[in-house]
């Protein structure tokens, strides 16, 4: 799951396929297939071997095309049959550009596959789509922000497969070169970027001649100033009784005033752009980089021997919330046949031994506690156990509209360009709130 440009012009709704372009790897699929090693098994239903009282059934299933997550729905299936062995896996593997559009356009008909993987688990559960999975054995270990994303009424109507968040990538060896220690507080941070500085390294690395990107650096920053003294802010903005130019948001952009004055950002963040961004960071050019972890992936591409670790922003106390944003949900459809059955699926899907083959081959990050891979980068234990040990909270953006966090990352490239934070700025961003409050629901 990856930032793009579409990121902040998106709808709030659609959000994992806006803020973090979902599975940057799902590529086009000319029609349906099935996971090559799970075809024959898929197209017989072997009678013979048939538990008592239970009858041959096809359960079918969307899922995007993607190589990855092969060896993942193959070893899901095989689980799936050992319980159920008259059952037929069928596969309607749909390139993710396409997916919503195909199962709006299924499920409105009421059709659409007894098992699917989307991106817009409320949406399709208030249009009465999908089965509550309330119930279900990994609904308590969910993460308490993906359960909040997959919820609607009350009830859970997607499992939050995987999930994303942000913070700040390091390299090792620099750290331990200069006795540098993951910091626990903002101040801390600041200290550790003086050193950094001092030793003729960049602190932080940044690519903003990518406007996107800067985004990277301003959401943990306002999570954090937000969600860690202000939990109900933006539901109080929808309701009026807060403003984006609020002490919380001011707060966030005085500290990315903070790295630009004291130059601890590059000095070239303005006129680099996100793969120049990766490539100062893989040669050691800069000790950190605030990011989400598939940049440790594009920076292995080119420099796979740097050794990067992972430790969340901290405001001034020590408090630290984790942004935790819905990758994948997988939902059950309200019309299908195989009730029962498709919600065990889900649940082998979910299953501490079948889910890190997925988030292995997809360098994700689980969004059920307790589960991890056999990663191949070190910093994603880190942020993993990150994720497991502190609050998390839903992406800042998600109930915000699309003008609004244009605006946002607009004050961000500001604040870095002047080296000076105008709290005025944020006004504008007041009046685009209000013109566009209808596209944000609660």
């Amino acid at each position: 799951m990856k930032i793009n440009k579409i990121s902040v012009a998106a709808s709030a709704v659609v959000i994992l396929s806006s803020m973090l372009t979902a599975c940057g790897s799902k590529t086009a699929d000319n029609g349906s297939a099935s996971p090559a090693a799970s075809t024959a098994a898929a197209t017989a239903a072997p009678a013979a071997t048939a538990k008592a009282g239970s009858d041959p059934f096809t359960l079918s299933v969307y899922y995007w095309s993607e190589t990855e997550s092969k060896p993942y729905v193959e070893a899901a299936e095989k689980k799936f049959k050992a319980k159920y062995p008259n059952a037929k896996l069928d596969y309607k593997v749909v390139p993710g550009a396409k997916l919503t559009e195909i199962l709006n356009t299924d499920l409105a008909a009421g059709q659409g596959s007894d098992v699917f993987f989307n991106q817009t688990p409320t949406v399709l559960a208030k249009a009465g789509y999908t089965v509550d999975l309330s119930d279900q054995p990994y609904a308590p270990q969910m993460l308490d922000a993906l359960k909040d994303a997959n919820t609607y009424n009350g009830k859970l109507y997607g499992a939050g497969l995987n999930t994303a968040t942000f913070g700040v990538l390091y390299n090792k060896k620099i750290f331990t070169d200069l006795g540098l220690t993951a910091p626990k507080t903002w101040d801390e941070f600041l200290a550790v970027c003086e050193k950094i500085k001092a030793s003729g390294v960049t602190p932080i690395t940044g690519g903003f001649k990518d406007n996107w990107t800067a985004w990277a650096l301003t959401l943990p920053i306002i999570e954090n100033s937000t969600y860690g003294t202000h939990p109900n802010f933006e539901k109080d903005l929808f309701d009026g009784k807060a403003k984006v130019n609020s002490p919380e948001v001011n707060n966030a952009f005085s500290k990315i005033e903070q790295l630009a004055q004291k130059g601890y950002l590059n000095t070239n963040a303005l006129t680099i752009n996100y793969d120049q961004e990766q490539q100062m960071f893989a040669d050691s050019k800069a000790a950190m980089v605030i990011f989400g972890p598939w940049f440790l992936a594009d920076v292995a591409k080119k420099t796979p021997q740097v050794d990067t670790g992972f430790f969340p922003l901290f405001d001034e106390k020590g408090k630290s919330t984790l942004i935790s944003g819905v990758d994948v949900s997988i939902s059950v459809n309200a019309k299908s046949k195989h009730i029962q059955e498709a919600k065990d699926y889900v649940s082998i899907l979910m299953d501490k031994d079948i889910l890190p083959i997925y988030l292995k081959d997809k360098n994700s990050l689980p969004g059920i506690k307790g589960v991890t891979a056999d990663y191949q980068f070190s910093a994603m234990k880190d942020i993993v156990n990150a994720l497991s040990t502190l609050p998390t909270a839903p992406q800042f953006q998600i109930k915000l509209p699309p003008s609004v966090l244009n605006k946002l990352q607009d004050i961000t490239i500001k604040t870095v360009s002047d080296k000076k934070f105008d709290p005025k700025d944020l006004d504008q961003a007041d009046k685009l709130y209000e013109k566009d409050k209808s596209t944000v629901s609660f």
